[in-house]
């Protein structure tokens, strides 16, 4: 048997990047996942639907745009759009 892990389930509440540029807090709905064989290795696909607070819409979003706190999402926005000071 394969165990995929991922972080959130259907219920709780998360924070999502959509755009690239924008933070929302959602709830999330479904966690759909895929595995894929290929040579001797898998590869895991985790992508979640979710429900957007005070908007009634739902979003799919992928494991690198959904995250635990605000501060957390706001810092992967902050990523694409502040260069490091070197």
């Amino acid at each position: 048997m394969y165990t995929v892990e991922h972080e959130f389930y259907p219920g709780e509440t998360a924070f999502v990047v959509l755009n690239e540029n924008t933070v929302r807090e959602a709830t999330v709905l479904q966690v759909d996942m895929k595995i894929y064989e290929r040579e001797e290795a898998f590869l895991e696909e985790v992508k979640y639907l979710v429900l957007l607070v005070n908007d009634s819409s739902t979003a799919r979003v992928e494991i690198d745009q959904i995250f635990a706190t605000v501060d957390d999402a706001l810092d992967k926005v902050r990523e694409k759009f502040i260069e490091p000071v070197s």
